[in-house]
């Protein structure tokens, strides 16, 4: 029987500061795992530039194991908002997985009116770079539509000519 053990414990500020501290022992597929976390997060209540960063530090699959992840969040004009993130992860030693990832993503939206909005979202990894662009209409009555052109899956390494139309009628 394989048994995890993960204790944490987080803070909250009324600014909107949070710092969360956390400790991992266990066994994941079929190796020994343990890791220490700090998250730290700023403007936490803001939906549009509330950031973040996170460290995790340890052993997993036999290795030394990195995890680092930031994100911060603008919102340079009334009605456009423009998200950036990185992480990168490093797993050095192991003996089934080796080795290092990155992906930047930049993520941005547009609000035309309350119920209109464009959005872009550009992601780069080690492996290669996709990108797509949305159009979102979500009205009170009628019929909701979405229209993305590319293709959202994170797992693509290149631009997709793709169109994808949903349409929801509300009730």
């Amino acid at each position: 029987m394989n048994v995890t053990v993960a204790p944490s414990y987080n803070w909250s500020w009324r600014d909107g500061r949070q710092l969360g501290l956390g400790l991992t022992r266990g066994r994941q597929y079929n190796f020994d795992s343990s890791d220490a976390s700090v998250y730290y997060g700023w403007n936490s209540k803001d939906l549009y530039s509330n950031g973040h960063a996170t460290l995790v530090k340890g052993n997993r699959a036999g290795g030394d194991y990195t995890y680092l992840d930031l994100g911060q969040g603008f919102r340079p004009a009334g009605k456009l908002s423009v998200r950036l993130s990185a992480a990168y992860d490093s797993l050095v030693g192991s003996k089934d997985t080796d080795g290092h990832n990155f992906q930047g993503v930049l993520t941005s939206s547009y609000d035309i009116t309350t119920e209109r909005s464009i959005g872009l979202r550009l992601i780069a990894r080690n492996t290669g770079f996709t990108a797509y662009a949305a159009y979102r209409q979500v009205v009170r009555r009628g019929i909701d539509a979405y229209v993305i052109v590319g293709d959202p899956d994170p797992d693509r390494t290149r631009f997709s000519p793709r169109v994808i139309v949903k349409l929801i009628r509300t009730m």
